[in-house]
């Protein structure tokens, strides 16, 4: 099982490339430009923006939440205008790239090759056993000591990515999964006991390690943890965070008293987010909970108007307690898609 890594160097080093870069975007356009007009409709761009990951090697839509939160920006980039001229369409795209880019930096992903190998010795080791018994126990609510076959398949999502076992959850599995049911033997309408279910289990795993020997598959995997201390360095940063900070409120719509609205913090939450290793607002479900607590325990929902100072204040107030909260209470997301050849 091979694992390279994605850290956003290549994309890059490819878009500071001028000579390259340029190349590449107008052989892009004038591809999607069907009809020659010199401009991109919006269902001509809707392909670019699909194939975008897959055509220079970047993760696929669904590798992580970081990655799909800037995906579906593209589209709303892109739709600003009926049509796209070329001078824009690299713009765009520039801005695009080192966004994805960007956000690679901060939570690199590995691309593992899947062929069988790992799997198979997961499969014939001593902790197998002993999981696979743990699982048929989760699994026998009834207690009765018998599961039907169907079952193996609920066992799937248990056997981790670091076991050799592509995301369970992924559609583009299922082929593997009924070739494996197959060869396996397995029969669905039978009761199996506890080591049945264990021996059974270990010839469907086998079996997808045999099919995975034959077709590999390659799966972009992501881990995050966001435990605070990201947070921690900024705060202590007074530089980086007086830069931050200035940056911000600069970004904030304002009033003709200069003035800001408190409806506007969470967008400055997210303007801050590289900044303090947070995810965009709206991409983590988990860490937004925690932000909507925090807004609701210094009642900053109110949309009252407040200065730069305020404004800051309640910045550090947010950012403080989500310091606090993290630490408590790590957040740690796992992501794992399946990437089309």
């Amino acid at each position: 099982m091979a694992m390279t890594g994605m850290d956003g160097s290549r994309i890059k080093n490819f878009v500071e490339s001028d000579r390259t870069f340029n190349a590449y975007v107008d052989t892009k356009f004038n591809a999607l430009d069907t009809d020659h007009d010199g401009s991109l409709t919006q269902s001509e761009l809707k392909p670019m923006v699909q194939s975008l990951g897959d055509a220079l090697g970047l993760p696929p839509i669904g590798s992580s939440a970081e990655t799909d939160h800037i995906y579906q920006e593209v589209f709303s980039e892109f739709s600003k205008g009926a049509a796209v001229s070329k001078d824009v369409f690299g713009r765009v795209l520039k801005d695009i790239l080192l966004g994805l880019a960007d956000g690679l930096e901060r939570d690199p992903i590995s691309v593992i090759q899947f062929d069988g190998t790992r799997l198979r010795e997961y499969a014939s080791s001593p902790q197998y056993e002993v999981e696979a018994l743990s699982v048929f126990t989760r699994l026998d609510v009834k207690q009765d000591g018998r599961l039907p076959a169907s079952r193996l398949l609920d066992a799937l999502p248990s056997i981790s990515v670091i076991k050799g076992m592509p995301p369970a959850d992924d559609p583009k599995i299922r082929g593997l999964v009924h070739y494996a049911l197959r060869a396996a033997r397995v029969d669905s309408r039978k009761n199996l006991d506890q080591m049945q279910f264990v021996d059974t289990l270990r010839k469907f795993l086998l079996s997808m390690a045999d099919g995975l020997k034959t077709h590999p598959m390659k799966v972009a995997h992501s881990e995050k943890l966001y435990d605070g201390e990201s947070i921690k360095k900024l705060l202590k940063n007074e530089e980086e965070l007086r830069k931050a900070l200035d940056e911000t409120w600069r970004r904030m719509p304002k009033d003709n008293r200069y003035k800001a609205s408190k409806d506007y913090l969470r967008i400055g939450v997210d303007e801050m987010g590289p900044a303090a290793g947070l995810p965009p607002v709206g991409s983590v479900e988990e860490v937004d909970d925690v932000l909507q607590q925090i807004f609701e325990k210094f009642n900053l929902d109110d949309g009252e108007s407040i200065s730069q100072e305020d404004f800051e204040k309640c910045m550090m107030e947010v950012l403080g307690s989500l310091m606090l909260q993290l630490e408590g209470k790590p957040i740690s997301i796992k992501s794992s898609k399946i990437v089309d050849e």
